[in-house]
C-alpha cells in the first residue's frame, strides 16, 4: 500500500510539472503576439492563469487595468492581480497600487490598501524610483500629505535627469494635498480638506460658489479663507473677492484688501490688478490704509 501511494505521489508531481511547463509556454506565445495582436495575448494569458502562471495572472490584470486586449475592468484586474500577490508577485502589487491609488475612476480608489501594496514595493526596492513615486501616489491617496511629501522627494533624488522635472511636479502637488491623477470622491475630498488639503479645500470650494443659494457661497467662503490661512495665493485672492463682493457673508473691504496683498506678495498676477484696484476705491473714500499702499 506504502509503495501505490508513493508512486500516486509521483505521477501528481510528473502531470502538475508538465501542466506548469504547459501554463509557461501559453504566457511566452502571450508575450511573443502581445504588440501584434492583443486579443490573442489576452486570451493566452486567461489560459496560462488560469493554468496557475503568476506572471500570466500579473498579463491578465495589466490587460484588464489598462484595456489592452480587453476592455478596461477594474474589477476583474483586481481580482487577478490579488491571485499573482498570492504568489508574492511584487509586480501584481505595483498594479494594485495603481488602481487604489491612481486609477481614473476614483469609486475604486482605496488609500489604505494602497499603501500596503506600495510599501511591500518599497520594501524590495527600496531606492527604486518608480517604487518610491507609487508609495507617494499611495500616501497621497490615504490623506498622508507629508508622507507623501517624503517619498516623493526621494523619488526626485533617485531620478534620473530625464524625468526629474516630471518628479518635482508631483512634489510640488503632493506640498498642496494634490493625489495623482487629480481626481476624487466627494467623500474623500471632505476628509482631505479636514485634513488640511489644499487642494481639495479649492476644489470644494469651486462646487459650493456654482450651487444656488447663499449656503453654497458660506461654505465656499469659508473654505477660500481656510485655503489662504494654509498659503495658497489662490485661495487668498479668492476669499478676497469673496470679502470684497460681500459673497457668503458681509462686505469686508478692509479685510480684501489684505488678502489681495497676501496673494500678491505670493506672486499671483490677479491679484496685483485686484490690490490696485480695491487701493483705488477706498482711496477716494479716504480710507486710512491708503498711506501703506504704493499704487
Amino acid at each position: 500500500m506504502k509503495h501505490v501511494l508513493m508512486g500516486f505521489v509521483c505521477v501528481l508531481v510528473v502531470v502538475s510539472a508538465q501542466a506548469d511547463k504547459q501554463a509557461a509556454a501559453l504566457y511566452r506565445q502571450g508575450t511573443e503576439v502581445y504588440k501584434t495582436d492583443p486579443m490573442q495575448a489576452y486570451e493566452l494569458f486567461i489560459q496560462a492563469a488560469e493554468a496557475g502562471n503568476p506572471a500570466a495572472m500579473v498579463g491578465v490584470g495589466h490587460c484588464c487595468e489598462i484595456g489592452e486586449g480587453t476592455t478596461i475592468n477594474y474589477t476583474r484586474a483586481i481580482e487577478w492581480y490579488e491571485k499573482a500577490v498570492q504568489h508574492n508577485s511584487l509586480k501584481a502589487c505595483k498594479g494594485l497600487v495603481r488602481i487604489y491609488a491612481s486609477c481614473e475612476n476614483p469609486s475604486f480608489h482605496d488609500g489604505e490598501k494602497a499603501v500596503k501594496y506600495a510599501a511591500a514595493i518599497v520594501r524590495g526596492n527600496p531606492r527604486n524610483i518608480d517604487a518610491l513615486s507609487l508609495l507617494a501616489a499611495a500616501r497621497a491617496r490615504n490623506y498622508e500629505f507629508g508622507k507623501a511629501v517624503d517619498a516623493s522627494r526621494k523619488a526626485c533624488g533617485a531620478a534620473p535627469l530625464r524625468k526629474n522635472d516630471e518628479c518635482k511636479n508631483r512634489y510640488e502637488k503632493y506640498l498642496l494635498g494634490t493625489p495623482f491623477p487629480a481626481v476624487a470622491t466627494e467623500d474623500w475630498l471632505l476628509e482631505a480638506a479636514n485634513r488640511n488639503s489644499v487642494w481639495a479645500m479649492l476644489q470644494l470650494a469651486e462646487q459650493y460658489s456654482n450651487m444656488e443659494g447663499n449656503t453654497g457661497l458660506s461654505q465656499a467662503r469659508l473654505l477660500y479663507e481656510q485655503a489662504a490661512a494654509n498659503g495658497s495665493a489662490y485661495g487668498m485672492l479668492l476669499a478676497g473677492k469673496f470679502h470684497w463682493m460681500g459673497f457668503g457673508g458681509p462686505i469686508d473691504q478692509e479685510n480684501a484688501l489684505n488678502y489681495f496683498l497676501d496673494a500678491e506678495k505670493k506672486g499671483d498676477a490677479d491679484a496685483v490688478f485686484w490690490a490696485g484696484y480695491a487701493y483705488c476705491c477706498m482711496r477716494r473714500r479716504g480710507s486710512d490704509l491708503d498711506s501703506a499702499l504704493n499704487y
